[in-house]
């Protein structure tokens, strides 16, 4: 085992010490993460290319896509929730 997979190995172990209050906590805090990045990365993207090659008209957000994105968040969570269970009932 080199170096990195110890590393990642001690990782590892960290995670499947956390509770499920933990893991809920965890999975969260990731995915809104992520969700805050994609929409940084859009409004990068949105700045600094030509806006005749992305969209020819603005689409304002509304409530509705507000919701969404919660309810996405959410749902990823779920997934990942699902994931550490079946990876904690697995070993």
């Amino acid at each position: 085992m080199n170096f990195i997979q110890a590393e990642l190995s001690v990782y590892l172990q960290i995670f499947w010490q956390f509770s499920w209050r933990e893991w809920i906590i965890f999975s969260l805090m990731a995915n809104i993460l992520l969700y805050l990045f994609s929409i940084g990365l859009y409004v990068f993207i949105e700045k600094t290319c030509r806006k005749s090659q992305l969209k020819k008209k603005n689409h304002p957000v509304t409530r509705s896509d507000f919701y969404l994105s919660l309810l996405t968040i959410l749902c990823n969570s779920f997934v990942m929730l699902l994931g550490a269970f079946y990876g904690k009932t697995d070993g």
